[in-house]
């Protein structure tokens, strides 16, 4: 699963989208040769600004990078990455 940064779409796959170096930095009209590229980008929008979600170690949903919390830094902890929700439903306590 991936997360769109800029229209916060959720997907299974990035498209995959060719394009230069060149001008994927705006400089195309100055050289004559070109050197292609392969940018991962959202289906929906378009845009490059995607990240990998991962899941809870506990009830194995989706979330984004920011929203899953070491358990090793609570009490009753210890079970990997997890959600607020498995959190707090498991009662862990912060260390």
């Amino acid at each position: 699963m991936y997360y769109c940064e800029h229209c916060d779409n959720v997907f299974d796959e990035p498209e995959r989208k060719e394009i230069t170096f060149e001008d994927f930095y705006g400089v195309d009209h100055l050289f004559s040769s070109h050197h292609r590229t392969t940018l991962s980008v959202c289906p929906h929008c378009g845009d490059e600004d995607i990240e990998e979600m991962q899941k809870c170690d506990i009830c194995g949903e989706y979330f984004r990078e920011d929203e899953l919390f070491d358990t090793d830094e609570y009490i009753n902890g210890g079970c990997g990455y997890c959600c607020q929700q498995c959190i707090e439903d498991a009662e862990m306590i912060p260390l």
